[in-house]
């Protein structure tokens, strides 16, 4: 009886645990780094600089010179409205909440799985993984972004099915938002998709639309603001080369903390990235973007240019791959990509725990002994890793990104 009453409403209470959780971690991140050690009040964080840059745009003043930002001029623009809108002590919960609503959005997009609530237990998951729990630390606009990629190949689709206008100009608007504001997380993959569907309207569209933008800012500034991007753009390169590039967590910081990453020419950072454009150049004869969608989000990561909440979009595309294919060995993937900064903290070992027996009970219940060994084997040698990296936070997010593309090619291998 009792059985039965909960396989009926085993969606109910999904929705449920996934709305408890959300609520948990808004309140517990409601002043966007409430777990931060003596930061009691610290605003908007990172997305205020955002904010700032859409305010100084709007100011026609020039946001190079007095913001710093490392983004384009024109996609800004919305948060610098919202920030006028919203109450300021509202302001970092609406983040987050959009945040969220793209996360969710993102998956009902681009989840194709065959498996009962597929959409509550993905998203339960990804609100667990701590590259989303630092993305709400520091209230990043990742999952704003990742809703923006949604809508955007939503409107596209359906322009080449439909032929409408709207969906194009729509379609095209978007891509200028995901390629000023994150243009090593979805200017490649926009290239590809272009590139894949061979429409010279869409791609024009989206051109015209960027430079239209762009010329109307600058018109209004009387500048070239593009000129400042691009210089902005060439120093990331030099400061990755001499090391100084902080806030960068591909597996370079690793490599850096082993050599001597100041003797590194710049051709060599940027080898990597060439070498898997041209192999993802040659598999995308084959494959359909879907397919493509989980590498092409981590191809930066083995560039210069990747940060820790920069995962997301890829780790909810391998759950979805997951839930599909119905890996046998998944425990020890989701060991990793839920793998928390802190793995020795019990809270976080709790999680990585529900995380894992979530899956194992919900999905698939059948228990493989080899693949067990395997997953708790990946989890002591990532705990023996992280212990031993001396607790420095960038190098445990690095780690866990090299960690992150190495599990792709494990998923490719698999796919095979």
């Amino acid at each position: 009886m009792t059985r039965t009453w909960f396989g009926l409403h085993l969606g109910r209470i999904l929705q449920l645990v996934c709305a408890i959780t959300t609520l948990a971690l808004l309140f517990y991140y409601r002043e966007g780094g409430v777990k931060d050690a003596g930061i009691t009040n610290p605003g908007p964080r990172d997305v205020g600089v955002y904010i700032a840059t859409g305010n100084a745009v709007l100011r026609g003043v020039n946001p190079y010179e007095t913001v710093g930002n490392r983004f384009g001029t024109v996609g800004p623009i919305p948060f610098g409205i919202i920030d006028f809108i919203v109450p300021a002590n509202l302001t970092t919960v609406v983040f987050q909440l959009l945040n969220l609503a793209g996360i969710l959005l993102f998956i009902r997009t681009f989840l194709q799985s065959k498996i009962k609530y597929s959409e509550h237990i993905t998203y339960f998951l990804t609100i667990l993984f701590s590259a989303t729990r630092e993305m709400l630390v520091t209230n990043q606009i990742t999952g704003i972004l990742m809703g923006v990629f949604a809508f955007w190949y939503s409107q596209h689709n359906r322009f080449l099915l439909t032929n409408k206008t709207k969906c194009l100009i729509s379609s095209a608007i978007a891509a200028v938002f995901l390629v000023d504001l994150k243009p090593h997380l979805f200017g490649m993959i926009l290239f590809f998709y272009f590139l894949k569907q061979r429409n010279v309207r869409s791609f024009l569209t989206t051109i015209i639309a960027w430079i239209s933008l762009h010329i109307f800012v600058d018109l209004t500034q009387q500048r070239i603001l593009e000129l400042d991007w691009l210089k902005i753009l060439l120093a990331l390169q030099e400061q990755a080369k001499d090391g100084a590039l902080l806030d960068a967590v591909s597996f370079w910081p690793l490599i850096k903390s082993v050599t001597t990453l100041e003797s590194f020419p710049t051709l060599a950072l940027m080898l990597p990235t060439l070498l898997g454009l041209i192999f993802l150049s040659v598999y995308l004869t084959k494959k359909d973007l879907i397919e493509l969608l989980p590498w092409l989000f981590l191809l930066p990561a083995i560039s210069i240019y990747f940060h820790y909440y920069d995962l997301v979009p890829a780790l909810v595309l391998m759950i979805a791959s997951q839930l599909k294919n119905q890996s046998k060995y998944f425990p020890f993937a989701i060991g990793f990509l839920v793998i928390p900064q802190e793995i020795i903290s019990p809270l976080n070992i709790l999680v990585l725990i529900v995380a894992i027996l979530s899956w194992k009970f919900l999905i698939d219940r059948a228990w493989f002994l080899r693949a067990n060994v395997v997953a708790a084997i990946g989890l002591v040698i990532s705990y023996i890793c992280i212990h031993n990296l001396g607790g420095n936070p960038r190098l445990i997010q690095s780690w866990i990104v090299t960690e992150s593309v190495v599990i792709a090619a494990i998923f490719i291998k698999q796919r095979a």
